[in-house]
């Protein structure tokens, strides 16, 4: 499977109180926009059928429509998305509080640290996509309760 067809769900962000879904969906279109225009300049600029066709018929929603989550579930959705959203990079500036082998050994962190990367970035893929899978099954999760509570109370209804 693509690689950028399993980092779809890192791009969606649920609706916060402050800012309205058509902003939302901006900011999901624009964040589409950017993948698409990097994965074009990877490629040399051309998608086959197959990426074409998964691109076009992918599902970007998390929860099916309609379906009503509750403040906290909603909240705890839009924490994993935020957290399922990370870099590999450097913890902090590389520097050094000795006075005379500081600047050494600040040379020799910055010089391994594209070393380090370049082992780790396969790794560091990897943990994300599974944190933007987990986003999605939770969210699943977070809907079929949902759907199960609804039934539960039209039956207790009758």
């Amino acid at each position: 499977m693509n690689s950028f067809l399993l980092k779809i769900p890192t791009l969606i962000n649920f609706p916060s109180d402050q800012s309205s879904p058509e902003k939302e969906c901006d900011k999901l279109s624009e964040r589409i926009d950017q993948c698409l225009t990097a994965r074009l300049q990877d490629s040399g600029g051309t998608y086959n059928k197959t990426e074409i066709h998964d691109i076009t018929h992918k599902k970007t929603t998390l929860v099916p429509t309609g379906t009503i989550l509750s403040q906290e579930s909603s909240e705890r959705l839009r924490a994993l998305s935020k957290l399922a959203q990370f870099q590999l990079r450097p913890a902090s500036q590389i520097t050094s509080h000795r006075r005379l082998l500081g600047p050494v050994i600040v040379f020799f962190k910055k010089l391994t640290w594209p070393i380090i990367h370049i082992h780790l970035k396969e790794t560091f893929a990897g943990i994300q996509e599974l944190s933007a899978w987990s986003v999605v099954t939770m969210a699943k999760q977070e809907s079929e309760i949902a759907q199960l509570k609804k039934a539960v109370e039209k039956l207790t209804v009758k």
